[in-house]
């Protein structure tokens, strides 16, 4: 088995979509095995056994000793596992909880945090089709071995009622600075309701959304399957990045003003700033992100740019630093690596660099 690293997590979670508004697809599928009780109930014992039977399983996987990587909670660093919380969505962890991830292709198997079982996955580019057929392909490999809690009435037992029956959860993270701008979120909010899914901030301050960063996930599962699930949150994501747009070309044609001026103060703050916080760092840089991908301020560097925008949280920082940062200076940091990073992303090839370009 290959050593404990979070390496490939870090590089993962960086690597956004190309696509201006819709930066990422995320499918988690649920699943417990029968005669245990769920996590929060179950002894160390219990929750061990599970963990056991999960890795003969995983054993039998002809990729397993090259590809496969055991992170343990009970081993990991306070700074791992504030990592591990983030990149693999742990919830409930436990001194049994226990996270693989699949070197090459990134899908993370999660043990004891909540489920007994959750395979989850986060692709940059894509459908949601096409990232949980990638779930579902290695579920049914190791259901060969292992008896999932399955009812031909009530469908897979979950702890959860939202993704009861198929243990399905799905996500599209959407970067939505245009409609903020234009006030059109509450309606978007409550529309996405009444259709059985929720839009919500990826991170809240103060009630701000901060980044202008949102979740549209599903809230139930029942009277549906899988791919009709998938099709329903595919098209009104598709509605939601229309009417982004549709905004952002408002916002630069009808406040060309406003819009040069906001990215004006942002740059101006990104570049010559001596402290910077988390909030303020996602709010700027989304107003950034946007101009890149409006073309608005033209950089090849896209790909730093998002994972700058990625490694503000402290954890984050302390990895895109790679050194520990101690809290009294994460501030500070944050705005030096902000700083000599947005340097390298505006920096414009000198002439005979692009000549060189050309030619190649």
């Amino acid at each position: 088995m290959a050593p404990f690293s979070l390496h490939p997590w870090l590089l993962h979670q960086t690597r956004l979509s190309n696509s201006a508004v819709r930066l990422s697809q995320t499918v988690t599928v649920v699943r417990n095995l029968q005669g245990l009780p769920f996590p929060m109930r179950a002894t160390a014992a219990q929750q061990e056994t599970v963990t056991q039977q999960l890795r003969e399983a995983l054993e039998g996987l002809e990729d397993f000793k090259d590809e496969w990587v055991e992170c343990p909670w009970n081993v990991a660093s306070h700074r791992e596992r504030i990592l591990l919380k983030n990149l693999a969505g742990l919830e409930q962890s436990c001194d049994e909880t226990v996270v693989w991830y699949h070197a090459k292709n990134f899908i993370h198997i999660v043990i004891n945090d909540g489920e007994h079982i959750r395979f989850h996955l986060t692709s940059a580019n894509g459908s949601l089709k096409n990232t949980w057929a990638a779930l579902d392909t290695l579920e049914e490999r190791l259901g060969e071995k292992l008896a999932y809690a399955f009812d031909p009435k009530s469908g897979f037992a979950t702890s959860n009622p939202q993704v009861a029956g198929m243990g399905l959860d799905a996500q599209i993270l959407l970067h939505l600075p245009a409609i903020c701008f234009d006030r059109q979120l509450p309606k978007l909010i409550k529309a996405a309701s009444e259709m059985n899914l929720k839009l919500e901030p990826l991170c809240v301050s103060d009630d701000k959304a901060v980044g202008h960063l949102f979740l549209l996930f599903n809230t139930a599962n029942s009277g549906t399957d899988e791919k009709s699930l998938l099709a329903h949150i595919e098209d009104v994501a598709e509605k939601i990045i229309a009417e982004e747009r549709r905004a952002r070309k408002v916002m630069i044609t009808e406040h060309a003003d406003f819009t040069r001026d906001s990215l004006g103060r942002s740059l101006g703050l990104l570049g010559n700033c001596g402290e910077l916080t988390f909030e303020e760092a996602r709010h700027l840089l989304s107003i950034v992100v946007m101009a890149v991908d409006e073309g608005i301020l033209p950089t090849p560097k896209r790909a730093l740019l998002l994972r700058l925008w990625c490694s503000l949280g402290h954890a984050r920082l302390c990895e895109f630093c790679q050194e520990s940062i101690p809290s009294s200076d994460e501030d500070r940091v944050r705005a030096a690596v902000v700083k000599a990073t947005m340097d390298r992303v505006l920096k414009q090839p000198t002439a005979a660099k692009r000549k060189v370009s050309r030619a190649v």
